[in-house]
């Protein structure tokens, strides 16, 4: 999301009649995270916080600047995960993060097949 950042502000004022980052990243990249709907804030978000719940707002977020996922994510999935153990989603998102960045292929599908 660098680039997009660095066009949004060097454009800024200039370019795109001052349009928000949303729609530049959807103009540029065809969809838009907001900052809570991404990895690396749910993954640095303190234990304390209520993973399932952040999950699930992220999820809708996702939805609200891309509709056709309208009751596609599986936002209500995380609440069981939670019911035996608080420490559960957050060791999680640390597995995801050891995934190494420049993997090829379907990772997840190979992930899934094991």
């Amino acid at each position: 999301m660098d680039s997009l950042t660095s066009v949004f502000t060097n454009c800024y004022g200039r370019c795109s009649a001052g349009k928000p980052i949303s729609e530049i990243a959807i103009q540029k990249c065809g969809f838009y995270l907001p900052d809570h709907a991404r990895y690396h804030y749910l993954l640095g978000l303190p234990e304390q916080e209520d993973l399932d719940r952040k999950i699930k707002q992220a999820m809708e977020a996702i939805e609200e600047y891309k509709p056709e996922l309208d009751g596609v994510l599986p936002k209500d999935e995380y609440f069981t995960l939670t019911r035996t153990s608080n420490d559960l989603l957050a060791e999680l998102l640390k597995n995801f993060s050891n995934i190494p960045s420049d993997v090829s292929g379907d990772i997840f599908g190979k992930i899934y097949e094991f």
